[in-house]
Protein backbone atom coordinates (compact mmCIF):
# COMPACT_ATOMS: atom_id res chain seq x y z
CA UNK A 1 0.00 0.00 0.00
CA UNK A 2 0.85 3.65 -1.07
CA UNK A 3 -0.94 5.89 1.18
CA UNK A 4 -0.52 10.24 1.18
CA UNK A 5 -2.89 11.38 4.30
CA UNK A 6 -3.44 14.38 6.30
CA UNK A 7 -4.56 14.53 9.62
CA UNK A 8 -6.85 17.63 9.49
CA UNK A 9 -9.13 17.81 7.55
CA UNK A 10 -8.80 14.25 7.45
CA UNK A 11 -7.77 13.32 3.49
CA UNK A 12 -6.26 10.03 2.26
CA UNK A 13 -5.32 9.22 -1.07
CA UNK A 14 -4.52 5.01 -1.16
CA UNK A 15 -3.22 2.65 -3.85
CA UNK A 16 -3.09 -0.99 -2.86
CA UNK A 17 -1.07 -3.15 -5.60
CA UNK A 18 -2.19 -6.99 -4.58
CA UNK A 19 -1.83 -10.42 -6.64
CA UNK A 20 -5.48 -11.89 -7.60
CA UNK A 21 -5.37 -15.15 -9.11
CA UNK A 22 -1.30 -14.84 -10.21
CA UNK A 23 -2.43 -10.96 -12.04
CA UNK A 24 -1.67 -7.87 -10.23
CA UNK A 25 -4.36 -5.72 -9.78
CA UNK A 26 -3.95 -2.37 -7.99
CA UNK A 27 -7.12 -0.64 -6.57
CA UNK A 28 -7.19 3.40 -6.09
CA UNK A 29 -8.89 5.13 -3.66
CA UNK A 30 -9.64 9.22 -2.57
CA UNK A 31 -11.32 9.50 1.02
CA UNK A 32 -11.39 13.39 1.35
CA UNK A 33 -14.53 15.91 2.67
CA UNK A 34 -15.48 15.91 -0.92
CA UNK A 35 -16.47 11.93 -0.52
CA UNK A 36 -15.08 8.46 -0.84
CA UNK A 37 -14.32 7.90 -4.47
CA UNK A 38 -12.79 4.46 -5.23
CA UNK A 39 -11.46 3.18 -8.87
CA UNK A 40 -13.25 -0.27 -10.39
CA UNK A 41 -9.92 -2.36 -11.10
CA UNK A 42 -11.84 -4.09 -13.90
CA UNK A 43 -13.17 -1.55 -15.89
CA UNK A 44 -11.08 1.53 -14.95
CA UNK A 45 -13.89 4.14 -14.01
CA UNK A 46 -14.69 5.61 -10.40
CA UNK A 47 -17.15 4.92 -7.85
CA UNK A 48 -18.65 7.31 -5.58
CA UNK A 49 -19.13 5.29 -2.55
CA UNK A 50 -22.10 6.08 -0.08
CA UNK A 51 -22.20 8.83 2.33
CA UNK A 52 -22.86 6.10 4.88
CA UNK A 53 -19.55 4.54 3.91
CA UNK A 54 -17.27 7.36 4.13
CA UNK A 55 -19.00 8.59 7.66
CA UNK A 56 -18.02 4.99 8.74
CA UNK A 57 -14.72 4.76 7.31
CA UNK A 58 -13.78 8.69 8.64
CA UNK A 59 -15.18 7.42 12.04
CA UNK A 60 -13.01 4.24 12.57
CA UNK A 61 -10.18 6.36 11.06
CA UNK A 62 -10.42 8.70 13.79
CA UNK A 63 -7.65 7.34 16.28
CA UNK A 64 -5.43 7.37 12.67
CA UNK A 65 -2.34 8.09 14.91
CA UNK A 66 -2.45 5.45 16.64
CA UNK A 67 -0.13 3.38 13.87
CA UNK A 68 1.99 0.34 15.06
CA UNK A 69 4.23 3.61 15.38
CA UNK A 70 2.64 5.43 17.84
CA UNK A 71 4.63 4.41 21.33
CA UNK A 72 1.16 4.60 23.33
CA UNK A 73 0.23 1.00 22.23
CA UNK A 74 4.02 -0.37 23.93
CA UNK A 75 3.73 1.59 27.16
CA UNK A 76 3.02 -2.03 29.40
CA UNK A 77 5.66 -3.93 26.94
CA UNK A 78 8.74 -0.96 27.49
CA UNK A 79 10.48 -3.45 29.35
CA UNK A 80 10.71 -6.30 26.53
CA UNK A 81 12.59 -3.31 24.15
CA UNK A 82 16.00 -3.62 23.44
CA UNK A 83 17.64 -0.14 22.46
CA UNK A 84 20.60 0.40 20.17
CA UNK A 85 21.37 4.04 18.48
CA UNK A 86 24.17 5.48 15.54
CA UNK A 87 24.62 8.79 15.26
CA UNK A 88 21.64 9.67 13.55
CA UNK A 89 18.86 6.86 14.42
CA UNK A 90 17.37 4.88 17.61
CA UNK A 91 16.22 1.76 16.86
CA UNK A 92 14.04 -0.49 19.08
CA UNK A 93 13.46 -4.03 18.87
CA UNK A 94 10.69 -5.88 20.34
CA UNK A 95 10.99 -9.76 20.32
CA UNK A 96 8.28 -11.55 22.41
CA UNK A 97 6.06 -14.64 22.34
CA UNK A 98 3.02 -16.08 24.41
CA UNK A 99 -0.52 -15.18 25.16
CA UNK A 100 1.22 -11.49 26.75
CA UNK A 101 1.60 -10.30 23.16
CA UNK A 102 -1.93 -11.70 21.72
CA UNK A 103 -3.40 -8.04 22.48
CA UNK A 104 -0.77 -6.21 21.12
CA UNK A 105 -1.22 -8.23 18.05
CA UNK A 106 -4.66 -7.89 17.53
CA UNK A 107 -4.25 -4.18 18.13
CA UNK A 108 -1.65 -3.72 15.52
CA UNK A 109 -3.60 -5.82 12.65
CA UNK A 110 -7.03 -3.87 13.18
CA UNK A 111 -4.99 -0.57 13.00
CA UNK A 112 -3.31 -2.03 9.89
CA UNK A 113 -6.36 -2.90 7.59
CA UNK A 114 -7.10 -1.20 4.91
CA UNK A 115 -9.47 1.58 4.86
CA UNK A 116 -12.95 0.58 4.99
CA UNK A 117 -12.11 -3.36 6.17
CA UNK A 118 -14.43 -5.10 8.12
CA UNK A 119 -12.79 -4.86 11.10
CA UNK A 120 -15.38 -6.55 12.66
CA UNK A 121 -13.74 -10.26 11.34
CA UNK A 122 -10.97 -9.33 13.52
CA UNK A 123 -13.09 -10.46 16.22
CA UNK A 124 -14.35 -14.09 14.95
CA UNK A 125 -10.79 -15.74 14.62
CA UNK A 126 -9.59 -17.33 17.93
CA UNK A 127 -5.67 -16.53 16.66
CA UNK A 128 -2.80 -16.77 19.54
CA UNK A 129 0.55 -15.49 19.36
CA UNK A 130 3.13 -17.38 18.52
CA UNK A 131 5.92 -15.02 18.04
CA UNK A 132 6.15 -11.03 17.18
CA UNK A 133 9.78 -9.59 16.20
CA UNK A 134 9.70 -5.69 15.85
CA UNK A 135 12.31 -3.39 14.44
CA UNK A 136 11.50 0.82 14.35
CA UNK A 137 13.76 3.09 13.30
CA UNK A 138 13.59 6.67 14.80
CA UNK A 139 15.35 9.74 13.50
CA UNK A 140 17.71 11.02 16.40
CA UNK A 141 16.92 14.63 15.39
CA UNK A 142 13.70 14.98 14.78
CA UNK A 143 12.44 11.90 16.59
CA UNK A 144 10.40 10.88 13.69
CA UNK A 145 10.01 7.15 13.13
CA UNK A 146 11.51 6.71 9.67
CA UNK A 147 10.06 2.81 9.05
CA UNK A 148 9.25 -0.24 11.03
CA UNK A 149 9.31 -3.94 10.27
CA UNK A 150 6.85 -5.91 12.51
CA UNK A 151 6.55 -9.89 11.88
CA UNK A 152 4.05 -11.91 13.23
CA UNK A 153 3.34 -15.58 13.63
CA UNK A 154 -0.31 -16.76 15.02
CA UNK A 155 -2.15 -20.05 15.00
CA UNK A 156 -5.94 -20.24 14.72
CA UNK A 157 -7.39 -22.29 17.99
CA UNK A 158 -8.94 -25.30 17.45
CA UNK A 159 -7.62 -25.21 13.50
CA UNK A 160 -4.33 -26.47 12.29
CA UNK A 161 -3.62 -23.56 10.79
CA UNK A 162 0.00 -21.09 11.07
CA UNK A 163 -0.43 -17.59 9.71
CA UNK A 164 3.04 -15.41 9.52
CA UNK A 165 2.22 -11.75 8.65
CA UNK A 166 4.72 -9.37 7.86
CA UNK A 167 4.42 -5.91 7.62
CA UNK A 168 6.99 -2.90 6.85
CA UNK A 169 6.26 1.03 5.91
CA UNK A 170 8.57 3.68 5.98
CA UNK A 171 7.29 7.05 7.00
CA UNK A 172 8.32 10.22 4.82
CA UNK A 173 6.82 13.52 3.60
CA UNK A 174 5.82 14.42 7.41
CA UNK A 175 4.61 17.78 7.36
CA UNK A 176 5.35 18.43 4.06
CA UNK A 177 2.01 17.48 2.10
CA UNK A 178 -0.30 20.33 1.85
CA UNK A 179 -3.15 19.17 0.14
CA UNK A 180 -5.08 16.54 -1.11
CA UNK A 181 -7.97 16.78 -3.61
CA UNK A 182 -10.02 14.55 -6.06
CA UNK A 183 -9.04 15.18 -9.98
CA UNK A 184 -11.66 16.83 -11.64
CA UNK A 185 -11.71 14.57 -14.16
CA UNK A 186 -12.89 11.80 -11.11
CA UNK A 187 -15.64 14.11 -9.59
CA UNK A 188 -16.73 14.41 -12.77
CA UNK A 189 -16.88 11.20 -14.31
CA UNK A 190 -17.87 9.04 -10.91
CA UNK A 191 -21.15 7.05 -10.79
CA UNK A 192 -22.84 6.74 -7.41
CA UNK A 193 -22.46 3.13 -6.18
CA UNK A 194 -25.81 2.16 -6.56
CA UNK A 195 -26.39 3.88 -9.80
CA UNK A 196 -23.22 1.71 -10.95
CA UNK A 197 -24.39 -1.60 -9.62
CA UNK A 198 -28.24 -1.09 -11.37
CA UNK A 199 -26.53 -1.31 -14.69
CA UNK A 200 -24.35 -4.57 -14.57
Amino acid sequence: MEIDMILEPLAIRQTMNMQVGGEGMAIEQYMTEEGFFMKDPESGGWIKLPDEMYKEVTGQMAGVTETPVDFTMYEEYAEDFTFEETNDEYFLTLVGSGEKFSELMKEMLEKNMPVGADESMMGETDMKVGKVDMQITIDKETFFTKDFDIIMTMDEQGQQVKVTQNIKGTMTKINEIDEIKVPKEILDSAQEMNQGMNQQ
